[in-house]
């Protein structure tokens, strides 16, 4: 289902932009089968400029936790360098890819175009900053089908194929790789150019370049890519979305008393009275210290010898669980998230009963999570 989507987003956008707004100015077919090697080492040069364009959205993606505004700002020193540079690369660049295709460019302007495109764009969306990805991505096959096209033209002045040719394999071929639908591409081509001879060339250069960027490189599609770096699971985990649907109080252990690190003995042998499951141990009124497994208070406080006035519950022999606090609003999923990545055994279920004041309604370990999975 994804693909089909991805699909058929791929060539409605790709057709609907190419017959709207982009000017051909020759037919599209090679004229010499001495082309189809050129052809599919085209395709291997753009499969490694998406996997490239890919990983550079990755690496800005990493920013993420910066504040917007220092995103906001390396976006916009990054977009302002390259407009300085090579103004091409601004606005949404349709009257550069008709250039392209016009042969109206200079091929060091189609590089130009083509690296700091694929910077200031993939620093954009990778930063966060609400900006289109299939645009510029046409815009980069283009310009690198337009250098293509020139290569090719001064290898073989009489037997290469025009430019526009180029720049259009160069914009399927580019689109195929990042967004990973190489049916897409084709499709979108053979209903732009209404003309079957296409059809071999297109197909070389966008099945090169998509296994390139896929196989060779193992790069997912590009939003897939984004969801990963952003933490974010596509298709989501079967196990992740079962933990998704319970909350932390569903399968909490409510049996807990609460008592400082240092309590009267009193108070600690009449806390056990109820077979509490965990003694939750605080330095300070709110302040978790940790968990302490409340079998092993009755155990220490039953044993000969034991005369103490004052039980110092972090000195006793026990099982003790470093603990952290989780609202109760919380799902499993997040509940086993926290246990993952801090170095704590245990969590403390809170829930704000009035401003200044919490109560722990339980606590949630490991074993209770994995009792969880297995009963369901």
């Amino acid at each position: 289902m994804p693909q089909l989507v991805i699909l058929a987003i791929a060539t409605g956008l790709f057709t609907g932009l190419v017959i709207l707004v982009f000017r051909v100015a020759a037919p599209f077919e090679i004229r010499s089968l001495s082309e189809i090697p050129f052809i599919m080492l085209a395709g291997v040069v753009i499969g490694c400029l998406a996997t490239a364009f890919i990983m550079l959205i990755q690496q800005f993606a990493k920013l993420s936790e910066w504040p917007f505004w220092a995103r906001a700002l390396l976006a916009g020193a990054i977009t302002g360098f390259a407009a300085i540079t090579t103004p091409e690369v601004m606005g949404i660049g349709y009257d550069t890819v008709n250039g392209a295709m016009l042969g109206e460019l200079t091929i060091g302007t189609l590089i130009g175009v083509v690296v700091l495109k694929s910077l200031s764009n993939a620093a954009a969306v990778g930063l966060g900053l609400p900006v289109g990805l299939i645009g510029p991505t046409l815009l980069i096959g283009a310009c690198v089908g337009g250098v293509l096209g020139i290569l090719g033209g001064q290898f073989q002045p009489d037997a290469a194929a025009s430019i526009a040719f180029y720049a259009m394999l160069g914009m399927a071929a580019m689109i195929a790789a990042v967004l990973q639908a190489p049916l897409a591409a084709l499709m979108a081509v053979l209903e732009l150019t209404m003309n079957p001879n296409v059809i071999l060339p297109a197909m070389l250069i966008i099945v090169v370049a998509t296994l390139v960027t896929g196989e060779v490189f193992k790069r997912k599609p590009v939003f897939l890519t984004m969801l990963t770096t952003l933490g974010l699971q596509y298709p989501p985990n079967p196990v992740t979305l079962h933990l998704q649907r319970a909350g932390v109080a569903a399968i909490m252990s409510r049996n807990v008393e609460r008592l400082s690190f240092i309590v009267k003995r009193r108070l600690a042998e009449s806390a056990p009275a109820d077979n509490p499951r965990w003694i939750v141990v605080e330095t300070a009124p709110g302040d978790l210290r940790c968990v302490l497994n409340a079998a092993d208070l009755r155990v220490f406080l039953d044993g000969e010898g034991v005369e103490e006035a004052n039980i110092h519950l972090l000195r006793m022999p026990g099982m003790r669980k470093d603990v952290a606090s989780i609202d109760a609003r919380a799902t499993v999923e997040e509940a086993q998230q926290m246990l993952n990545s801090e170095s704590v055994e245990a969590l403390c279920v809170r829930r704000m009963n009035a401003p200044m004041t919490e109560a722990i309604l339980g606590v949630i370990t490991q074993d209770d999570i994995d009792n969880y999975r297995e009963v369901d």
